[in-house]
């Protein structure tokens, strides 16, 4: 076989593998992103499981996001989620800003627990209104537009403590809550560490109001003063479709929308106020 020939092959055994290797490397990177953001969000350790970055496609899958619980607390996890989708605009994908038509997660577990004098919630909130109140640089990199947001099986276990003494455990369900708009504001978009905390505070604004009558008051009273100390997600429109169906079949509301003004958010005056 002539050298040339031998050259030839080599190459393209070089550029084959190095096609193949594209995909592992834009995974890894995006894994450490995703972990990267939620960490700074919320203050907690963060493990994501695997993603997929499907770049001929334009999509992207995830499996197995947990969040660590702060110190002190039952379970190991504050949440887990066990899986997601997202499309992204194929135009967008070289750019600094990337658009994402739809992101979908599913199987969603939030474990809330409060304790006399503090909650896991509580620390979780915290950290999300200290990560608010820091300046972002503008080159911080890549940001992102997510128009729409699709969030199913939401699956809420709440827990308290009198006086050193554990109540059981209370359940709530959630099938389905959607919001829009994520990070269109001002048209710039927003950073990872961003999405995570608009998404993680749109689910308990979401909590706070379905659990209502559900959830020990302690638990949902807590949530609406923790979330009142953070931005306003009422622009986003979250909107609960079905029933969340709480402890012993016990219904939580039916079809609840516009869950605004809760953070912050000022109520239209009624007609004759």
């Amino acid at each position: 076989m002539r050298t040339s020939v031998k050259i030839l092959i080599l190459v393209l055994i070089l550029v084959v593998a190095a096609v193949a290797s594209v995909p592992l490397w834009v995974d890894a990177v995006a894994r450490s992103g995703v972990e990267v953001g939620a960490r700074e969000a919320l203050g907690v350790p963060v493990q994501l499981a695997g993603i997929d970055i499907g770049l001929f496609r334009a999509d992207c899958s995830l499996q197995g996001l947990e969040v660590a619980n702060p110190e002190g607390y039952k379970d190991a996890n504050f949440m887990r989620l066990e899986k997601g989708f997202l499309s992204v605009s194929a135009s967008s994908l070289l750019s600094d800003k990337v658009v994402v038509p739809e992101l979908t997660l599913d199987g969603l577990e939030l474990n809330l627990e409060r304790k006399t004098l503090k909650s896991n919630y509580g620390t979780i909130l915290d950290n999300l209104k200290r990560m608010e109140k820091e300046e972002t640089p503008a080159d911080e990199g890549r940001k992102f537009v997510i128009e729409r947001v699709v969030i199913r099986n939401i699956k809420v276990t709440s827990r308290f403590s009198v006086a050193g003494i554990a109540r059981p455990p209370v359940p709530l369900e959630i099938p389905e809550m959607t919001f829009q708009n994520l990070g269109s504001e001002g048209g710039s978009g927003i950073v990872m560490a961003e999405v995570v905390g608009e998404v993680l505070k749109s689910v308990l604004v979401a909590v706070s109001r379905i659990g209502k009558g559900v959830l020990p008051d302690v638990i949902t009273d807590g949530l609406g003063k923790g979330l009142g100390g953070l931005g306003d997600v009422g622009k986003l429109g979250i909107k609960v479709a079905g029933k969340g169906v709480g402890l012993a079949g016990k219904v939580a509301g039916g079809v609840v929308k516009g869950i605004g003004g809760l953070l912050g958010g000022k109520k239209k005056p009624k007609k004759g106020d």
